[in-house]
């Protein structure tokens, strides 16, 4: 039977992920602009003119289906702090999810000068989705005693990844037309993901004793959190290691843009066509029964 603790510090995974970057600001329409040189991320061939060379930047999209995450912070000691107990159970479907990606772009340089584009990006991306049932924030928050005499679902699916990305890319531009690619490799941080996730809560109705079932799996690659001595350990200090490592892919952008006029164009692109191999102290976690 799995401790009930690691089964808690499991499902708040997410959320302490989260809870370290969710101050930040979240602006993903600076991508979309084709003035600036963070454009070329969503499409390679909308390029600026000249030499261009982006500050350091990022965005941070942290999306949870239940309730607004700015319903869940709280103003102490002048720090906002996330608590779970804010969360209105009522309000919850029979399963939620939690959403969170964001990336920290350290480098963007691109150069555009007659017909010939290049380029060259690093970002460090971070992507964490988490699906649950409404009965596991329901027991967290306000206890067992609802479903005494009961048997309940507390199941839950995972996935979590970090990577370092560097980009190079070269396109061909004409005055109606521009076409252009990136190659991009990949070397992962953390990788983390659900087998399985199934799991009841008994509560028996004469002596209140609690009796937890569970089967769960989870595939994990790299150091960013580690399982020690019956605990789940979050080592953040690993988001800037490997640099170049063992978890590593390739993958290609390829972008295409066509001027109509000087207030209409169209702009296609298709990204991320490829693969990363996670291959950095991989383990299965399974739990007892």
């Amino acid at each position: 039977m799995m401790k009930r603790r690691n089964f808690l510090l499991l499902f708040i995974l997410t959320y302490l992920i989260g809870r370290n970057i969710i101050f930040a600001q979240s602006d993903l329409s600076t991508h979309f602009l084709s003035s600036i040189v963070q454009s070329s991320y969503n499409n390679p061939s909308m390029v600026p003119e000249g030499l261009n060379i982006a500050l350091p930047g990022g965005y941070l999209d942290f999306y949870h289906s239940a309730q607004p995450v700015s319903g869940l912070l709280e103003k102490i000691e002048g720090k906002q702090i996330l608590k779970l107990s804010l969360l209105d159970t009522d309000k919850l479907d029979d399963q939620e999810f939690l959403d969170v990606q964001g990336a920290f772009e350290p480098l963007t340089v691109t150069w555009l000068k007659d017909r010939l584009s290049l380029g060259f990006s690093y970002q460090i991306i971070g992507k964490a989705l988490m699906v649950y049932d409404k009965t596991i924030p329901e027991v967290l928050i306000e206890g067992n005693a609802q479903y005494i005499g009961e048997t309940i679902n507390l199941n839950v699916k995972a996935n979590a990844s970090f990577q370092h990305i560097y980009g190079f890319s070269v396109g061909y531009h004409l005055p109606y037309f521009a076409i252009a690619g990136r190659l991009k490799y990949y070397s992962g941080i953390f990788n983390f993901e659900t087998e399985t996730g199934n799991a009841t809560l008994t509560t028996a109705e004469d002596t209140y004793q609690i009796d937890f079932e569970g089967e769960y799996s989870f595939l994990k690659s790299g150091d960013l959190l580690q399982y020690v001595n019956q605990d789940f350990l979050l080592d953040r200090r690993n988001l800037l290691n490997s640099f170049i490592g063992k978890n590593f892919g390739l993958a290609a952008d390829i972008g295409l843009k066509l001027n109509l006029s000087d207030q209409f164009n169209i702009n296609a692109s298709i990204l991320d066509l490829g693969q990363i191999r996670w291959r950095k102290n991989p383990e299965r976690w399974i739990s007892n029964k």
